[in-house]
C-alpha cells in the first residue's frame, strides 16, 4: 500500500511539472508569434467584414488614428504592405474613402476597449491571402495616375487638390488645374512636387 502511494504521488509531481513545462513553452510561442506581428497584419485582423459574406461575423471596428496633428475616427476596408484603405467617419472635412500610409500614422487607438484581442489572433498562414496584401503604396500612386483620377492629397503642411501626372521613386508630382480638365485642356497648370515619405492621405472624391 506505501508502495502504491509512493507511486502515485510520482506520477502526480511528474504530471504537474510536465503541465508547468508544457504552459511554459505555450508562453514562450506566443511570445514569439507576437513579436513577429506586424502592424499591417493586425489592421487586417480589423478590417470591417464585406456585405458580400454572409459567413464574417465580425463587427465594424471603429478606430480613432493619429496623423499629424489630427485625429480621424474611420474603420479599416482593406490592407496593403504599407498602406490602408479607409472610410473616414469624422471629421467631416476629410469624410468618405482614403488611402492612408502606415508610415504617415503617428498612433492608433481603439475605441471601446483598451485592446481589441481580434488583432492578436492573426498567426502565420492565417492572414488573407489577397493580391493587396503584397502591393505597394508607390504601386497604388501610379495606379491612380494612369486612371486620371482627381484626389485631394493631405501632406505635411499642405493640401493639393489636383491629378498625380508622375511617380517617382519617392515623389510623386502632381497637377492642379479645373476639375474634369485634361492636362492638356487646361492653361493655368500648377506642378507640386511632394514626397511619397510626407504623404498623409489620398482622399478619393
Amino acid at each position: 500500500m506505501r508502495w502504491q502511494r509512493l507511486f502515485q504521488d510520482l506520477e502526480d509531481q511528474l504530471e504537474r511539472e510536465t503541465d508547468a513545462e508544457l504552459e511554459d513553452i505555450a508562453r514562450d510561442e506566443e511570445r514569439l508569434r507576437i513579436a513577429r506581428l506586424t502592424l499591417a497584419q493586425r489592421l487586417r485582423s480589423l478590417v470591417t467584414p464585406s456585405e458580400s459574406d454572409p459567413n464574417d461575423a465580425r463587427t465594424p471596428r471603429l478606430l480613432s488614428i493619429r496623423i499629424g496633428d489630427r485625429d480621424v475616427e474611420c474603420s479599416v476596408s482593406r490592407v496593403g504592405r504599407d498602406w490602408m484603405l479607409v472610410e473616414i467617419a469624422s471629421p467631416n472635412l476629410f469624410a468618405g474613402s482614403a488611402l492612408i500610409p502606415l508610415g504617415a500614422v503617428s498612433s492608433i487607438r481603439l475605441t471601446g476597449v483598451a485592446s481589441d484581442p481580434r488583432s492578436l489572433g492573426l498567426v502565420d498562414g492565417d492572414a488573407p491571402s489577397t493580391l493587396a496584401s503584397d502591393i505597394g503604396l508607390a504601386f497604388v500612386l501610379r495606379d491612380l495616375a494612369r486612371r486620371r483620377r482627381h484626389l485631394r492629397i493631405v501632406s505635411v503642411g499642405s493640401e493639393v487638390s489636383g491629378l498625380i501626372d508622375r511617380v517617382g521613386r519617392d515623389h510623386i508630382d502632381v497637377s492642379v488645374h479645373g476639375a474634369g480638365l485634361s492636362r492638356a485642356e487646361s492653361r493655368a497648370l500648377t506642378v507640386f512636387l511632394i514626397p511619397q515619405a510626407n504623404i498623409q492621405m489620398v482622399l478619393l472624391p
